[in-house]
């Protein structure tokens, strides 16, 4: 699952998880270039850290190995195959597994996945039409001109890489003979359980893995000190393995980096941990030669310690989770779990967002400092064990983030702006560069030398150093910051214009030089151009400069980069960064969660790259016209909804594209029904296991966060999850596919896709409808696909099966059982298995329990095995040659080790059939017995920062810490600072400040919240005493003495009240009512919930209690107060905008007996004048 920017905010935010990996390299054979394999791994693992299960998410190293970014793409989907299976010993070599392996293809997904894996899919073969329209738009263009192009190119579809097609059936074909070959021939294998799930089997693939370790965890006899390693690409796994509550997890994925500042930080980091000296020495221990071989040339690996990320979050909560900060047990691991469920709101693979939640924009810390400050008063937690969610608490939660929406979008507004703003300005910039490099009109043959870019850095860099900056303190910060960035990215690129200048010049001895105009004198000259090996008769001048990776860059090339021409837009420094080094804020357009599902087309798949220079400049040109397309998209893209402005909500639900999709799916209230259903449906999901294979969320938007209101109505239906059982894999294919992949399908069924006699031809639209949605950017709108029906779906795929053929009925079988487990031949737990292969002949033989695992080896290990199919049923006892896969011929090149060019002779794998241990409840606790690693943080490293993910615009990053950490006191959640405050009066909302989220503290506090069945406790009892003034007047009856000490509660609204609360949260405490007061004195208990709050609209919370330790202050004695001289009297107003609560029907009572009073106390005094 992809949750935009969720690494990179948890890598900012807790750097330390972040672990560089060592690895040891691969030597070369003697006198030669060729791997020597396989590599002894049996020695410590040189990270330090001994790994016992190795799991890897296999989709997340499919797709980068069918196209390589580096390196000899493969040619055949056979090589692709081969590269998966490289990449694995990579793995292996790396982490050292040393009882488990498990490798997980994703199966078929569960119907909420579906919808956006079909949405991803014909998006792309939309973009995919239009780039080769605009392709062959250019090339026409060129041709006519008279200039070159670049042949066409066939494309491979990488939406095969979807369960039930040839591809996938194939790569599990392959994979099992890898397995099996490697058990049988590689002696760090020989101790290893493999168990391989390949796609026939449903679910995702890092679902089955986290499936496995739940089920294995909750049996007898487990260990809880294991050592789980993950291999993947997605965010989600990150959450996934706090989910587990394993002491001891990893998550383990290539190097990514997002611009300066995270380059910076990660060599920072290298050096001080002293990765870079240990890796030197491993690296020199096999010598250059070795190091030159392109196995030793791959990505970096990184590692995320989750045990660190715990520590992390126990910092993040400590204020919650210290001694009494609870009126409830305190528990971490109930804290992970609610952190778990709140990062939902940013991100998932199941609902589309909250509109006013994006983790850009400071959301998740919001979230946080919300649930932190609310969570003592809430009564518990807003999740309970086994991913149920307590929606009462949840909708607390939610009314925080509706008093803000307006804020949020107006911040938004305001931080688009800016956005754009800097977006032209650096456009501007970039074409005045381009007119200050153009070299002046001169004959073709002469070549004149103009002033390069690193020297007009160096110009530029002692201009404008005095700059005027706007008022207002964020204007001269945002001014300081965008100054300070520039300086850095000039002085940079200068230091690495002339490094690399350098650089060539030290090479250039040893490099050839071509001249193909056959002018000599147009070469730049140098101090040693007298060894500079010239050879004539090529058409133009370059220099090649053979690199470590085997890649070749022209001194030609290199001078127009670095002075003639601005530098690229995105610019990768070394393998694995994201994003334009010059900027670290624009890395978010490329984030680090790529879409594993389907691959966005590129122009450089579409064109053969015969001749470099006819192939860039080609390139150079489609991309322009992409970008003019953009730019158009921008400019008619109308916001008809605007956010920012007053009435957002009616002109949202009245927009046609929303309005259509909401009514004709069941209306808002069924649009908020799904929408709570859906969240409890990802977290029972996350920690249980999939709650139904059918459901999912019929809508394409998502609701506000204040249309939620009182969700605990939705409670019953979502505890009504049926399981059902999951599509087919070519059913899915059916249903995720367009018509443009109508090849992954079988043969007979493809006219269902085409033809406009189908009965289901609306499924796969041509040309797709999107909304928009004020986005300028196509990859930002919404896609509008019809969602499937599952009934005319298979009704018309149904009568299609009888002309399939063999092949295509297999690709469509559900797989057998969980698995297959493989053991090598003399690993212990081979009796147990070779028993069982003996007994039972056939896949249909019942399944035998492993009960005694301890006896051979593997203690805590579970699960039941029986034969597995024909494909895979070997004789034990016999040596058996087993040929690999019949396609395996078509690998044209010549292989590492030749994993599939021979034949297995002898096979010493033995394969069963695996079925996990029946469910037993997940428990979110550490287990008895693990061991915690030493605590790594200092002082310093637990203050958390928040980190901005935006480009130096608002946030609510610092939001929602409560009123005593407030920018204002007197005020709630939204803790506005000027800025804020000065931006929604320039927006005209400032009047709004204190209505949204601004009332006075108490306004929206829940009081704390009992279990259900358990009767009201009785409010405690002050430890105060409310000196009466009216007690000195023995004449007035004590019911009127507290009538007549009443008065209007919101007559002080922004009085100074004192502070009371728990763990070092300072909260206002709200005046009682008269009416309640005086049942206090006069011994009477109100009922349970009377003096916590007033009914009425949904965010008037009820009001807190006040905790034991609060110290009433005294108001004074008044001797002689009558109720007309204190209403006469002046009183501070309340703040515009102010709502008071309605009164209840207590307080109008004892008002009434006061009034009443009051007349008859007159009178009284007008007949006694009239006797006098």
């Amino acid at each position: 699952m992809g949750v935009p920017a969720f690494y990179r905010w948890l890598s900012e935010k807790y750097p330390k998880i972040v672990q560089d990996i060592l690895e040891e390299r691969v030597p070369n054979q003697p006198n030669s270039n060729v791997p020597l394999l396989p590599l002894n791994i049996q020695g410590p693992n040189p990270n330090g850290i001994e790994c016992d299960n190795l799991y890897i998410d296999m989709n997340g190293i499919i797709h980068p190995c069918s196209h390589p970014e580096n390196g000899l793409q493969p040619t055949t989907e056979e090589e692709m195959f081969e590269n998966v299976c490289h990449y694995v010993d990579r793995l292996v070599r790396a982490i050292r597994p040393r009882k488990l392996l498990y490798l997980a293809i994703d199966g078929v997904a569960p119907r909420a996945k579906m919808n956006q894996q079909r949405a991803r899919r014909f998006r792309s073969a939309q973009e995919a039409r239009e780039l080769h329209e605009l392709e062959e738009h250019v090339r026409e263009e060129l041709v006519k001109s008279g200039q070159f192009v670049p042949p066409h190119k066939k494309t491979w579809d990488s939406n095969v890489i979807t369960p039930g097609t040839a591809f996938m059936l194939h790569l599990a074909e392959f994979l099992r003979f890898y397995i099996r070959k490697r058990l049988s021939t590689d002696r760090n294998w020989k101790d290893l359980r493999v168990i391989f799930s390949d796609a026939s089997l449903p679910g995702e693939g890092e679902h089955k893995i986290m499936s496995h370790i739940r089920l294995q965890r909750a049996q007898a006899g487990y260990n809880p000190n294991t050592v789980h390693m993950l291999h993947g690409l997605d965010a989600d796994l990150i959450m996934l393995a706090l989910a587990t509550h394993e002491a001891h997890f990893y998550i383990t994925r290539e190097l990514v980096l997002f611009g300066r500042k995270s380059q910076e930080q990660h060599e920072q980091r290298q050096m001080e941990s002293g990765f870079l000296d240990a890796q030197k020495a491993l690296d020199e221990k096999v010598g250059p030669e070795a190091m030159a071989m392109e196995i030793n040339q791959q990505k970096p690996l990184q590692r995320i310690s989750i045990p660190i990320l715990r520590e992390y979050l126990a910092a993040e909560f400590a204020v919650v989770l210290r001694p009494q900060a609870l009126p409830f047990a305190a528990s971490l691991e109930r804290i992970i779990d609610d952190f778990v469920f709140l990062c939902f709101f940013v991100g998932n693979d199941f609902l589309p967002h909250l509109p006013s939640l994006d983790i850009r924009d400071g959301a998740l810390d919001y979230l946080l400092n919300v649930y932190k400050r609310l969570l003592p008063s809430m009564g518990g937690y807003i999740t309970n064990s086994g991913g149920n969610v307590n929606l009462s608490n949840v909708d607390i939660i939610l009314a925080e983030v509706g008093a803000i929406e307006d804020y949020v979008f107006g911040m938004k507004h305001e931080n688009e702006k800016r956005e754009e703003e800097r977006r032209r300005e650096q456009s501007m910039r970039k074409k005045n560069n381009l007119r200050n490099d153009a070299p002046p009109e001169v004959a073709p043959v002469e070549h004149h030398r103009v002033k390069g870019r690193a020297a007009r850095i160096m110009e530029r860099q002692n201009k404008d150093k005095d700059i005027a900056l706007s008022r207002g303190h964020q204007a001269k910060e945002d001014a300081r910051h965008v100054q300070k960035a520039k300086r850095m990215m000039e002085q940079d690129n200068a230091k690495a214009a002339e490094d690399l200048k350098a650089s060539l010049l030290g090479l250039v001895s040893e490099k050839s030089v071509k001249i193909e105009n056959g002018i000599a004198d147009s070469l730049p000259k140098h101090e040693d151009a007298d060894n500079v090996k010239i050879e004539e008769d090529q058409e133009h001048i370059s220099v090649k400069e053979e690199t470590s990776l085997g890649t070749k860059r022209s001194l030609e090339e290199v001078e127009k980069n670095s002075e003639d021409e601005p530098p690229p837009a995105k610019v990768k420094s070394e393998p694995g960064v994201v994003g334009d080094m010059e900027d670290e804020f624009d890395a978010d357009d490329a984030d680090e969660e790529e879409d594993l599902d389907i691959e966005k087309p590129k122009i450089e798949d579409l064109i053969e790259d015969t001749d470099p220079d006819v192939t860039s400049r080609f390139k150079a040109k489609v991309k322009e016209e992409q970008q003019k397309k953009l730019d158009e998209h921008a400019k008619n893209v109308v916001d008809n909804v605007r956010l920012h402005e007053a009435g957002w909500k009616d002109r949202y639900y009245s927009d046609k594209c929303k309005a259509d999709d909401i009514e004709s799916n069941g209306g808002r209230e069924h649009l908020f029904r799904s929408y709570v259903m859906g969240l409890c449906w990802v977290m029972k999901y996350y920690y249980d296991g999939c709650p139904s294979w059918k459901w999912y969320y019929p809508y394409h938007y998502g609701p506000f966060a204040s249309d939620l209101k009182n969700i605990e109505r939705f409670e019953k239906d979502c505890r009504a999850f049926e399981l059902s059982t999951p599509f087919n894999p070519v059913e899915q294919l059916m249903a995720v596919l367009p018509s443009d992949s109508k090849h992954a399908i079988p043969k007979a069924a493809r006219w269902l896709m085409e033809d406009p006699e189908s009965p289901i031809i609306d499924f796969y639209p041509k040309e797709i409808l999107v909304d928009p949605n004020g986005k300028a950017m196509p990859w930002l709108w919404v896609v509008l696909l019809p969602f499937i029906d599952e009934d005319r779906l298979l009704a018309a795929l149904s009568p299609t099966m009888q002309n399939w053929t063999k092949q295509e009925l297999f690709a469509n079988v559900r797989g057998l059982d969980d698995g297959y487990l493989y053991v090598h031949r003399s690993h212990p737990l081979s009796q147990k298995l070779a028993t069982i292969l003996k007994d039972g002949n056939t896949a249909k033989a019942g399944k035998t329990r492993l009960t005694d695992t301890a006896m051979y080896g593997c203690a805590g290990f579970s699960g039941s095995v029986r034969p597995p199919l024909s494909n895979e049923l070997y004789p034990v006892e016999e040596d058996v040659t087993i040929p690999p896969p019949s396609s395996a011929s078509k690998i044209v090149r010549s292989s590492d080790d030749n994993i599939f060019s021979e034949p297995l002779e002898p096979n010493d794998a033995v394969c069963v059939s695996f079925s996990e241990p029946p469910k037993l409840s997940h428990k979110s606790i550490i287990l008895p017995g693990s061991k915690l690693l030493n605590p790594v943080l200092t002082d310093e490293d637990k203050r958390i920062r928040r980190p901005r993910l935006n480009r130096f615009g608002g946030t609510i990053a610092n939001m929602g810490v409560g009123n005593g950490q407030s920018y204002q006191s007197g005020y709630g959640s939204m803790n506005l600072g000027s800025y804020e405050r000065q931006l929604a009066e320039q927006t005209g909302r400032g009047h709004q400040m204190h209505q949204a989220g601004t009332r006075a503290w108490g306004a929206m506090e829940p009081a704390p919240k009992r279990p259900r069945g358990v009767p009201p406790p009785p409010p405690p009892q002050p430890q105060y005493q409310i000196p009466n003034p009216f007690m000195s007047n023995p004449s007035v009856p004590s019911w009127q003495q507290s009538a007549q000490n009443s008065h209007h509660q919101f007559g002080h609204p922004n009085q100074n009240r004192p502070y009371g609360g728990q763990g070092g949260y300072h909260q206002h405490q709200m005046p009682q009512h008269g009416a309640q007061r005086g049942m206090q004195q006069r011994g009477i208990q109100p009922q349970y919930g009377q003096q916590q709050g007033y009914p009425g609209s949904r965010n008037n919370y009820p009001q807190q209690q006040r905790p034991p330790n609060y110290v009433q202050q005294q108001p004074p004695g008044r001797p002689g107060f009558d109720f007309r001289s204190f209403n006469n009297g002046q009183r501070e107003l309340p703040r515009p905008g102010f709502q008071p609560r309605p009164a209840g029907s207590d307080v109008m009572s004892s008002l009434r007996a006061q009034l009443a009073n009051t007349l008859r106390q007159n009178n009284n005094n007008r007949q006694g004048d009239q006797r006098r």
